[in-house]
C-alpha cells in the first residue's frame, strides 16, 4: 500500500505495477501458494512470464535452458520468492532470485542467489558491498531489516543466507495471516539438514505449499580478531606498528613517525573520547586507508559520538560497522578499525581467510615480521624495486637508550634468491644510503639465505 501500486489482472493472475522509486517494479502474487515473483521493472516481461505459466506452468523453471529456472532452483524454496532473469542492479550480475520463510513471529529466514556471467565473476565478487546494499535495499522496500549471514561463491552464482526481521512485526505478520482462509501453518524448519532439491517448479505449484521442510540458514560464525593482524590485508604493501603502551606515551617516538602517531592519537581522543592511556597497539597501513586500534575501549560513548556525527550504524558479516562522514569505523571489543572500504576485512574475517594472521610464511610482510619479532616498533614494506630481486624489507626499534636517545634497530632485507643476497650485502653502500634517507643508520650487512640482515640505530631526535 505504501508503494504507490496499481492492482491489475493478467490471464488470470493478480499482478501489480509499482512506480515508486524505491521500489520500481512488475509483482505477480500467487496468494494461494503464498509465493510473490518480482520478474521485472518492465511489465512486459512479466506478461510473458505469465503467459508461459497459463500455457504450461511447470516447463519454465524445469527447463535447463531457463535462467529463472535456474535462479530459483539455487535461491531454494520459500513460502515467498523474487525472481528476475534480466533486471539486477549489481555490476556484471544476470539475475537475482530470493527466497523467504520461516516460523518466528517478527522475522523470516532468507536465502539468495545472484547470477553472474563466469565462476571467476562471482568469486571476484563474492565479497561486494553491492551485493548487501542492493539486497538490504530491496527487503527494506517490503518492510523488513536484513541481516546477511553466509556468502559464498557457487559456480557462477554467488549464495547466501541471513535474517530479515519485520520493521513492524505486528502490522506486518497480522496483514499476511490467513489472507484466504485456509489458516494453513508455516512448515517446521529442519535443522541441520540440506535444502532439498525442487522436484518441480515452485511456480507451478497448484494446491497448499508443499510441506517439504525448509532448514534454518547456519548461523554466522562470528570471529572476534586473535590479534592486530587479524585486521590487516595480506595483499597490504606496506605496514607500520607502534606499540603505544611501550613508547612512554609517545616520548620515544622518531621525530619522523611523532606526527602521524599523534595526528591518530588526538583525533581519537577528542572525537570519541578513546583516552591514550587504553589504546596499547597501533597499526597504519598507508596504501589501504587503514589504522586499526588495540586497547580496552568504552564502546558506548564511542557510539553515542558517532550518532552525534550522523554515524550510522550497519550489520556486516554479523559485525558491528559504522558509516559517518569521515569514512567506515568496525567496532569489536578490544579492537576499533578506521577507514574506507573496511567490508573487505570483515569478510576476511569471516571467512578466516584473506589476512596477515591468516597467510603464509611466503607471504613477504608476515615473513618479514616474523623474524623482526616483538620490537616496540616494527615496519615491513614491500617497496624496495630499487634493489634487484628484493621482494620487501622491513626494521624493529627493539631497545631505546633513554640516556644517548637512541633505538637500536634491526634490519633485513629479503630477495628471492641467495645470489641476489649474496651481491646486496656484499656491496653496502645502497643499502646504507636507502637507511639513511630514513635517517637509520646501518653499521654492517650479512647475508643469511636470501635474506640481508643488519643492526642498526636510530637517533630519535634527528
Amino acid at each position: 500500500d505504501g508503494l504507490d501500486c496499481e492492482d491489475d489482472e493478467y490471464r488470470g493472475f493478480e499482478m501489480w505495477q509499482c512506480s515508486d522509486r524505491s521500489f520500481p517494479a512488475a509483482v505477480a502474487i500467487f496468494e494461494k501458494d503464498r509465493y510473490v515473483v518480482i520478474a521485472s521493472q518492465d511489465e512486459s516481461d512479466l506478461e510473458q512470464l505469465l503467459t508461459h505459466m497459463s500455457r504450461d506452468p511447470e516447463e519454465l523453471a524445469n527447463d535447463e535452458d531457463s535462467d529463472i529456472g535456474r535462479i530459483l532452483d539455487t535461491a531454494g524454496d520459500g513460502w515467498i520468492q523474487i525472481v528476475s532473469a534480466n533486471d539486477c542492479p549489481v555490476n556484471r550480475c544476470q539475475g537475482f532470485g530470493l527466497a523467504l520463510w520461516g516460523e518466528e513471529s517478527d522475522s523470516l529466514d532468507v536465502s539468495f542467489a545472484l547470477m553472474f556471467g563466469s565462476e571467476r565473476t562471482a568469486e571476484a565478487m563474492e565479497s561486494d558491498i553491492e551485493i548487501d546494499d542492493f539486497l538490504t535495499n530491496l527487503l527494506s522496500a517490503l518492510a523488513l531489516e536484513l541481516d546477511i549471514g553466509n556468502v559464498k561463491a557457487d559456480g557462477e552464482f554467488v549464495t547466501g543466507d541471513g535474517i530479515a526481521e519485520f520493521v513492524d512485526p505486528d502490522a506486518s505478520r497480522s496483514s499476511n495471516q490467513n489472507r484466504d482462509g485456509a489458516g494453513s501453518a508455516r512448515p517446521a524448519a529442519a535443522a541441520a539438514t540440506p535444502r532439498p532439491a525442487a522436484t518441480q517448479a515452485p511456480l507451478a505449484t497448484t494446491g497448499a505449499p508443499t510441506s517439504t521442510p525448509i532448514p534454518t540458514p547456519t548461523p554466522v560464525p562470528i570471529r572476534e580478531p586473535e590479534s592486530i593482524f587479524n585486521l590487516i590485508p595480506e595483499s597490504s604493501q606496506q605496514m607500520l606498528l607502534v606499540r603505544w603502551d611501550q613508547t612512554q606515551s609517545g616520548g620515544f617516538l622518531p621525530n619522523t613517525l611523532e606526527r602521524q602517531v599523534f595526528n591518530v592519537i588526538d583525533s581519537v581522543k577528542n572525537t570519541y573520547d578513546i583516552s591514550p592511556d587504553n589504546i596499547s597497539e597501533i597499526a597504519f597501513v598507508e596504501n589501504a586507508n587503514l589504522t586499526v586500534l588495540h586497547g580496552d575501549f568504552d564502546l558506548g560513548t564511542i557510539r553515542n559520538r558517532l550518532e552525534d556525527q550522523g554515524g550510522e550504524p550497519i550489520t556486516y558479516r554479523g559485525y558491528e560497522m559504522w558509516r559517518y562522514n569521515r569514512g567506515q569505523m568496525i567496532l569489536f571489543e578490544q579492537y576499533i578499525a578506521l577507514g574506507s572500504g573496511l567490508e573487505n576485512i570483515l569478510q576476511s574475517l569471516y571467512r578466516g581467510s584473506g589476512s596477515l594472521a591468516d597467510a603464509s610464511e611466503n607471504n613477504e610482510l608476515k615473513h618479514l615480521l616474523g623474524k623482526l619479532g616483538d620490537g616496540i616498533i616494527l615496519r615491513a614494506d614491500r617497496n624496495c624495486s630499487q634493489f634487484e630481486n628484493c621482494l620487501g624489507y622491513g626494521w624493529s626499534i627493539a631497545e631505546i637508550d633513554e640516556s644517548a636517545d637512541t633505538g637500536k634497530m634491526e634490519i633485513e632485507f629479503l630477495f628471492r634468491n641467495e645470489r641476489s643476497a649474496r651481491r646486496a650485502a656484499d656491496d653496502y653502500n645502497p643499502i646504507a644510503n636507502f637507511l639513511r634517507q630514513q635517517r637509520i643508520n646501518i653499521h654492517d650487512t650479512v647475508a643469511d639465505g636470501n635474506s640481508v640482515k643488519g643492526e642498526a640505530f636510530w637517533e630519535f631526535s634527528q
